[in-house]
């Protein structure tokens, strides 16, 4: 990503996507916070976002 508004588009659009699909509370009931980590690096991966956003959607999605 070449800058910072851009790497902020991106990491709102995987955290309202992800939070769409994997913050219902039927989906963490039904997949592990592992399932859950690994689908979070698959959208961060398909965006091309770098590993520190992955971190930080990581923290504020999935809790320490």
């Amino acid at each position: 990503m070449s800058n910072f508004s851009e790497s902020a588009v991106a990491l709102g659009q995987v955290q309202a996507s992800f939070e769409m699909i994997y913050g219902r509370k039927e989906m963490i009931r039904r997949l592990t916070k592992k399932e859950r980590t690994s689908e979070l690096l698959r959208m961060c991966n398909q965006h091309s976002i770098p590993f520190w956003g992955f971190q930080y959607l990581e923290r504020k999605l999935l809790g320490e």
